[in-house]
């Protein structure tokens, strides 16, 4: 029996569905893949804040090898190589006349030094090899 004011549940009406087309085909495609690429960029953003970068420091400390005393003579060797390189371009640079004016070179003056003198810097100079 139906009483006044009520009212029976309504029935889902069922929905025609549209046919499948070439270009609604398409445009699901297009929508499914953006909803993944939002999804994915949210989760790649929820890691980046998650990670503070210390995992990735220690695990590059762990792949390096310990300091030996080979390492760290090689590790001098090669930046004694690189300062020799730097300073021998400029000194090039220097010698080719770059930089001023008129192009004379000016030859330094060179005073006579006694037999003392000459011995006092060849033990500098391989105080300084050494």
């Amino acid at each position: 029996e139906k009483k006044k004011g009520e009212s029976q549940p309504a029935e889902p009406e069922e929905e025609e569905m549209p046919e499948k087309t070439p270009e609604l085909e398409a445009a699901a495609v297009k929508i499914q893949a953006r909803a993944r690429g939002m999804s994915d960029r949210k989760q790649v953003e929820k890691k980046k804040g998650e990670s503070d970068g210390k995992e990735e420091v220690a695990a590059v400390a762990e792949e390096m090898p310990e300091l030996t005393e080979d390492l760290e003579a090689a590790a001098v060797k090669i930046q004694a190589r690189a300062r020799g390189m730097s300073e021998r371009k400029k000194a090039k640079k220097s010698r080719s006349g770059k930089g001023k004016g008129n192009g004379k070179e000016e030859q330094p003056v060179v005073e006579e030094a006694t037999e003392e003198e000459l011995a006092q810097a060849a033990v500098k100079i391989q105080a300084r090899a050494r």
